[in-house]
Parts: C-alpha cells; sequence; structure tokens
C-alpha cells in the first residue's frame, strides 16, 4: 500500500513538473515577442518557490536511494548556485532546479510539450505581426531588410524556427520523410531572404541536407559496406561535437590577428563576432563562476553604449557564467551523444550536433526558451514509437503534401487574404492589448480545431475532417466579412477621401502601402500592399500608418509625412508625390504631430489603483501611480497633458502631489510638476501641461506621487510627440 501512494505521488509529481516548466516556457517565450501581456510582478517569484518545492518532493520519491546521482546533482547545483551568487544571474537557478526535476521524466514528453508551445507562440507571432495586432520590428544591415515576425530581433526569430525544427525531427526521428527534409530547407530560405539570419538559415539548409542523406545512408547501408562505414565514422565524430566546437571558438577568439588576411576574411564574413569575442575576452577574462557585464546590441545606438555582443555560447557562457558552467556542460553533452549513440537514437544525436554547431556563431545554447535540449543530459530516452516507414508507405503518403500546397498558395495570395483580415482586426475598435487577448485567445480555439483534425486524419475520418475544416473556415470568412462590412460603414467618408487622392496619384508606378484600411482601397481599385514599407535605399514608396502610431524609422530615411485623413498618416519620400500630394491640399513635412491617449485601465492594472468610469482614482501614497505605460517614444519635443480632479484634501495640506514624466525606469527624469493646491483655485478638475525634449526611449512612464491624506481623480493622460 506504502508502495502505492510513493508511487501515485511521484506520477503527481511529473505532472507539477511539467505543468511549472510549461509556466517557465511560456512566460520566458513570451518576453521574446512583442506581445505587450501584463504578467503580474510576482509571477517569477511565485514560480521559484513552487518549482523548488516539486523538484524536492520528486528527489525525495525518486532519488533518495540513488547516492551517485545525488552527489552528481549536488555538485551540478551548487556550480550554478555560486555562479549565481557571484554574478547575480538568478536565472542559473532556474536553469538548475528544471534540469535537476527533469530526472527520469522521458525527454520524448518534455520535448512534445515545448514543441506544442513554441508552434503555438510562433505561429500567433507570426500572424499577430502580419495582422498588425502586434509590431514587426524591421531591422536594416548594409541596405537589407531583416523582420522580425513578432520576435524581438530578427535573429532571435530565426533561432527560435531552427530550435522547433529541431525538436520535430527529434520526435518524428524514423519517421522523418524526404518531403519534410525539403520543408525544411524551404524554411531556411524563407528566413535567409525576409530575416537574412544568416547563420540560422544556414544551419536549417545544411540539417535538411544531411537529414536526408541520414535517411539514404539508412535505406542504403544495408547493401552498400562503403556506406556503413561513412556513417559510423560521422556518428563517432558527432559524438565529440561539443568538445570539438569549444575548442574550434577558443581557438579563433584567443588567437584572432588583426593582421592576418585569413582571420579578416573570416571576421568579416561572420560580422566581426571573432573582434568582439576576442575583446570581450581581454576585457572580462575567464574565471571559474563567470563576470557579469551586460550585453549592447542593437541598442547601442539610442543608449550611446559600446556595442559589445558576444554571440558564441561558448565564449559567452565561459565569461558570464564561469568556466566550470561550460565544462560541465561540454561533458554532460558529450556523455549525452555518446549514450544516444549507444541507444541508436541517432535523430537524436543529430540535433545535439546542430545545436553545438549553432553555437559557435549564435548565443542562445543557454537559454531554456530556445533550447529545450538543455534538459536532455538530466532525463530519460524512452521513445513511445520507433517504427520506420517503409517505401511504399512514404510513396503513399500524399497527405504529407497537403502543407506545402497550402504555403504556396499563402505565399502566392499573400496579399489578398492579408488585407482582408488585417483591416478586419484593424476595425476592430478593441484597445491594442484587448486585441492582443482575443487574437491569442482565437489562436487558442484554432490549435483545438487543427489538433481536432489531425486526430479525425489518424483515424481516417476524411469526410468528417474536410467538413469540419469547411465549416471552421466558412464561419471565419463569414465574421470577418460583417466587421469589414461595419467597419466600411463607420469610416465611409474618411476612405473615400483618401481613395481619391490615391487616384490622382495611381499612374505614378510606385508601390502604395496601407497599414489600416488596405482592403477597403484594394476594393476600390487602389493596388496597395498590407503593411508598412520596409525601407530600402534608393526606393520610392508611399506609406499610409495609423494616425496613433508614430514611425520613426521612415523619418530618418528622409520621408516626409503629412495627415491624409483623422485615422492616418501619409508618408513617402519621392519629391513627384509630395507635390502632387500638396497639390490636393495636403501639407507635408519632415515631421508630424504625434497624439497618443494613454490606456487608463492599463495603468490601474499595473499599479494595482481602483479604475471607475474611465479614470484612475489615486488616494495617499499607498495608492499612487508609481509606473507605466513603458511606452516607446523616439527623439523629439515631447508634450504631456495631465487630467486631474481634487476629491478630497486636508485642510492644513498645501502640497498635493509631485507629477513627473520619466524614462530608463524611472532614473531618468523628463519633466516634474509639484502639485499644490492653489492649483484648483477656480475649480475642482485642471490641466497640467509637462513639455521637454526627449531621446529614444523604449520605457516612458507616467508617475503621480499622491500625499496622504490627498484623493485625486485622473481623467486622462495624453502626450504629444512632435518631429
Amino acid at each position: 500500500m506504502l508502495k502505492t501512494d510513493k508511487n501515485t505521488y511521484a506520477k503527481y509529481g511529473d505532472v507539477a513538473y511539467l505543468v511549472i516548466l510549461s509556466a517557465f516556457i511560456i512566460h520566458t517565450y513570451f518576453d521574446n515577442t512583442t506581445f505587450s501581456l501584463p504578467w503580474p510582478s510576482y509571477y517569477y517569484e511565485v514560480l521559484r518557490i513552487v518549482m523548488a518545492g516539486v523538484v524536492l518532493m520528486r528527489f525525495a520519491l525518486k532519488e533518495a536511494d540513488d547516492i551517485k546521482r545525488v552527489i552528481l546533482y549536488f555538485v551540478f547545483w551548487m556550480v550554478l548556485a555560486l555562479a549565481a551568487e557571484k554574478t547575480g544571474y538568478v536565472f542559473l537557478i532556474e536553469i538548475a532546479l528544471l534540469a535537476l526535476g527533469a530526472s527520469n521524466i522521458s525527454f520524448d514528453v518534455i520535448a512534445r510539450l515545448y514543441l506544442y508551445i513554441s508552434a503555438f507562440i510562433l505561429s500567433s507571432a507570426i500572424l499577430a505581426s502580419g495582422l498588425g495586432v502586434i509590431p514587426n520590428y524591421v531591422y536594416y544591415s548594409r541596405g537589407i531588410a531583416k523582420n522580425s515576425f513578432g520576435i524581438i530581433y530578427s535573429t532571435d526569430f530565426g533561432a527560435h524556427v531552427l530550435f522547433t525544427v529541431l525538436v520535430y525531427i527529434y520526435l518524428r526521428a524514423k519517421k522523418m520523410t524526404y518531403i519534410e527534409c525539403v520543408y525544411i530547407g524551404m524554411i531556411g530560405l524563407f528566413i535567409y531572404k525576409y530575416c537574412h539570419a544568416r547563420m540560422n538559415a544556414g544551419t536549417l539548409i545544411i540539417l535538411a541536407c544531411f537529414a536526408a542523406i541520414f535517411i539514404f545512408v539508412n535505406e542504403k547501408s544495408r547493401r552498400l559496406k562503403w556506406l556503413r562505414y561513412f556513417k559510423k565514422s560521422i556518428k563517432g565524430l558527432m559524438v565529440f561535437s561539443f568538445l570539438i566546437c569549444s575548442s574550434i571558438s577558443f581557438f579563433l577568439v584567443r588567437y584572432f590577428d588583426a593582421s592576418s588576411p585569413f582571420f579578416v576574411k573570416l571576421n568579416t564574413w561572420l560580422t566581426g563576432r571573432l573582434d568582439l569575442g576576442r575583446q570581450a575576452l581581454e576585457r572580462y577574462g575567464v574565471t571559474l563562476f563567470g563576470t557579469p557585464f551586460d550585453l549592447v546590441g542593437t541598442d547601442y545606438v539610442s543608449t550611446g553604449a559600446v556595442y559589445n555582443f558576444v554571440d558564441c555560447s561558448y565564449i559567452l557562457i565561459a565569461l558570464r557564467y564561469g568556466l566550470l558552467i561550460l565544462l560541465l556542460l561540454c561533458v554532460f553533452f558529450t556523455l549525452t551523444s555518446y549514450r544516444a549513440l549507444k541507444t541508436a537514437d541517432y535523430w537524436l544525436l543529430i540535433a545535439l550536433s546542430v545545436i553545438s554547431f549553432h553555437g559557435l556563431i549564435e548565443h542562445h545554447f543557454f537559454e531554456m526558451n530556445y533550447n529545450i535540449f538543455l534538459l536532455v543530459p538530466f532525463a530519460s530516452f524512452e521513445r513511445k514509437y520507433e517504427r520506420s516507414l517503409s517505401p511504399k508507405e512514404k510513396k503513399g503518403k500524399l497527405v504529407g503534401m497537403i502543407p506545402g500546397v497550402i504555403a504556396i498558395s499563402f505565399y502566392l495570395a499573400r496579399d489578398h487574404i492579408i488585407s482582408f483580415f488585417r483591416t478586419a482586426w484593424m476595425v476592430l475598435g478593441y484597445a491594442q492589448d484587448q486585441k492582443q487577448v482575443l487574437f491569442l485567445t482565437f489562436m487558442l480555439g484554432l490549435f483545438l480545431i487543427c489538433y481536432i483534425m489531425w486526430r479525425m486524419i489518424r483515424s481516417k475520418h476524411m469526410k468528417a475532417c474536410v467538413l469540419l475544416g469547411a465549416v471552421y473556415s466558412v464561419s471565419i470568412v463569414c465574421v470577418s466579412s460583417l466587421v469589414l462590412y461595419r467597419g466600411y460603414e463607420q469610416n465611409k467618408s474618411t476612405i473615400v477621401k483618401t481613395v481619391d487622392i490615391l487616384k490622382s496619384i495611381d499612374h505614378i508606378e510606385i508601390p502604395i502601402y496601407a497599414d489600416v484600411f488596405s482592403f477597403y482601397y484594394r476594393l476600390n481599385g487602389i493596388k496597395v500592399l498590407p503593411g508598412i514599407a520596409i525601407v530600402q535605399t534608393g526606393k520610392t514608396n508611399i506609406s499610409l500608418i495609423r494616425s496613433e502610431q508614430e514611425y520613426n524609422l521612415l523619418i530618418k530615411e528622409g520621408y516626409k509625412c503629412g495627415q491624409i485623413n483623422e485615422k492616418e498618416y501619409i508618408y513617402t519620400n519621392g519629391e513627384e508625390m509630395i507635390d502632387r500630394l500638396e497639390q490636393e491640399g495636403l501639407t507635408i513635412q519632415p515631421f508630424h504631430d504625434h497624439k497618443h491617449i494613454v490606456d487608463l485601465k492599463k495603468l490601474a492594472g499595473y499599479n494595482k489603483l481602483i479604475f471607475e468610469d474611465g479614470s484612475l482614482i489615486l488616494n495617499g501614497s499607498k495608492q499612487s501611480l508609481y509606473c507605466g505605460p513603458n511606452e516607446t517614444v523616439y527623439r523629439g519635443q515631447l508634450k504631456v497633458i495631465f487630467d486631474i480632479d481634487l476629491i478630497k484634501a486636508a485642510e492644513d495640506t498645501d502640497e498635493i502631489a509631485m507629477i513627473s514624466a520619466t524614462y530608463n525606469y524611472g532614473a531618468s527624469e523628463i519633466a516634474r510638476y509639484d502639485l499644490r493646491k492653489d492649483a484648483f483655485q477656480n475649480g475642482s478638475n485642471i490641466l497640467i501641461e509637462l513639455e521637454n525634449a526627449v531621446p529614444n526611449m523604449v520605457d516612458l512612464e507616467f508617475k503621480i506621487y499622491v500625499r496622504d491624506g490627498v484623493e485625486l481623480k485622473v481623467n486622462g493622460i495624453q502626450y504629444f510627440k512632435i518631429g
């Protein structure tokens, strides 16, 4: 009876661990997207406490009798804990807990869990950025546009795709087919063209070729002796891939010579990574438990700091987290690769080898939201399904062609499809954060429908699957059409006015982009593209952008703009176009007035304040406005207007509140106003204006510190950006 209870509790512990792992991955993964979800401030603290409790419970139930394993895990824990203590990187303890908690859990289960989470968040980010629900950051390098598709940076997007594909091929294993290898290669080409993430794109293409070769060798090696020897040699080399790649990275960085033509050419091809690694090695040195330092990447221009981003995972781990952690990781993953070879888990061996190669130039190896294979050395290798498909089955798998057909069809009709759904989302009328929550809810429903259809296909209920897919698709199109019809009726005068202006310049053959009403303009015969123009040197275009959105990059690139209607600004860099627009009565200038109304409901959530009848209630120091909304504002002149009512104040109180606008997490003050009771002499309501020049910032905040005994009502906060 006692044994049964222990096993039952152990199963509960396994489930609890998987829930904790999911919560950790979901949060850290979403942090890498441009979704602005209001996570509770105590989320991580609670997660760490629960994580520690679950791991200790699992150890007590499953590992207490295995002295060797307990000692090994204790050493691993101590190394990461000491590194965390010295450097202040608390996430090292989180990784240690998650790694130890994975003991005796099938990595097949962990990988499948990660694949579902990654597929959901990644596809949500791609679709949301395409539909304008979240920003699609576009970066430029030597005139080449690099899309991030809803992830913070373009190479981060490529890395997420790569690690998701690696998990997929690990789970597919012996069931991998040639058509899947073709899809992986196509994904690599897509990332190269639209993200210019060369390392990730190249790795995906190499992976596709290697996977296809491996399938071929497995099929033919029984008959060809030389293929058996080739297969054996390659596998032996792959076992030591982590030791080989880490040694290569240190050798190249340590002996980098700026006077050597070979090193100069290699460093140029690697976009300066060798020189940056050498500088970091000289500046910080390698210690046992690491040296903390901030990585300065693409934000170095706005912050004024020196670019020092270390991309090589091996160098970064040694410098930041310590030599001991790097050595432990190399030993663990070498032993894991050897174990995969001995258990004939060759697809795991391939995945680990690709990760070791990827770590030479990318820095994501030690990040769990990218590399779930960090848990492989601690988990078990149990496979639930290992049967290979026969050649006859592979030829008969026409269903495998369906994703490719859908992808190609969507690519060819992308402008029509994106215009239709993007405009529908834009005219919904919800606030941006509400649109994001609604969109993620829609995506959850979509994933549920796809899962049901997949189960129907596996059960050979093809007719029911087709019927469900058709009904769901028609429902989405019908609802979107109704939203579009309502939006057109509400904005008809605005759309007609803009259509008349666009038709007057339509004869000029340059691209026209529309961020909001692209579908309506296309219906009226205007050849517009959905979204915002991608800046290209020497290219002329027009872009219609939401009036509440500031697109500073176009201004930096010499575009001029004017307000084409109450909902949109028009940007262009064509002189002929500017003259034509001015003839139509528009005022075109090299800057624009940017007005933004702050979402008070969101501020109430951030600060745990009362929100009623559209206003914020502030009452004393404990119920003041301390943070938010953390918005991006570009360099120029900023004016902030606060609409405030005085509800009550003690008779002997003269000082009411201190009002300020700040950035840099509150450390840098833009402007400040000390509110006194005599400001309300002419009534209980006043408008307070703060104005000053500001730099580029990503965390604009408004603060109202209310004195004890004072109650205020904030009816509105809005700010204007000029230039």
